[in-house]
């Protein structure tokens, strides 16, 4: 009983130090591809489009949104015609520790001569432990367990929280902050793209 007990506490010991491991790692990978200001993650790329017109660059967001987010309509918090598009959207199901986290997020596009600054600013969430909970919550059904965190008290931005809290923050900042690189650079392929698609069916 004791030697399965030493074991277990081994192997836990183990298991722990690995997934410490894995969260310095992922927080190394992302290291100064991020900030945090006034409270936020913050994400930021300039895109250089020298042949794209601003008129085509704000057409193709606008696009982007409808694609990506399903509705612009909803999504656009703010649209100033070919200078600035302002959205507000959220990163789903990211999985951590048994919980699932909804991140959610500003982008915010300014237009300016042959370039694009795009800016995903990440403060809040929702959390919940059932992966169809936050669905349910929102159809208003009674008995769904779901509060709301903010990213000023994770990890590593709050250091005081204990070892399995911080590695469970620790991964959702790096999958939030991946998630927010990867949509810039879906954003600027998309852009590049529909305008090579343009082109093409200029000559029909």
């Amino acid at each position: 009983m004791k030697k399965t007990l030493l074991i277990l506490i081994l192997f836990s010991s183990i298991f722990c130090f690995a997934q410490k491991e894995k969260i310095v790692l992922c927080l190394d990978d992302i290291k100064g591809k991020w900030t945090f200001e006034n409270e936020s993650i913050v994400i930021q790329k300039v895109m250089n489009f020298n042949d794209v017109s601003k008129e085509n660059m704000y057409k193709y967001l606008r696009e982007f949104f409808v694609y990506n987010y399903g509705s612009a309509r909803d999504v656009i918090q703010y649209d100033d015609v070919n200078e600035t598009i302002i959205g507000k959207g959220y990163f789903s199901k990211i999985e951590s520790y048994g919980d699932y986290f909804d991140v959610w997020h500003i982008l915010k596009c300014e237009i300016r001569e042959n370039r694009i600054r795009v800016t995903i600013s990440m403060s809040e969430m929702i959390v919940y432990d059932e992966p169809n909970a936050a669905e349910q919550y929102f159809l208003g059904k009674s008995g769904v367990d779901i509060s709301k965190k903010y990213f000023v008290n994770f990890y590593p931005m709050d250091m005081s929280s204990g070892y399995k809290t911080k590695t469970q923050e620790g991964y959702v900042v790096c999958q939030s902050v991946n998630k927010a690189l990867s949509t810039l650079n879906s954003i600027e392929k998309f852009i590049q793209i529909s305008y090579e698609r343009s082109k093409k069916n200029d000559d029909w």
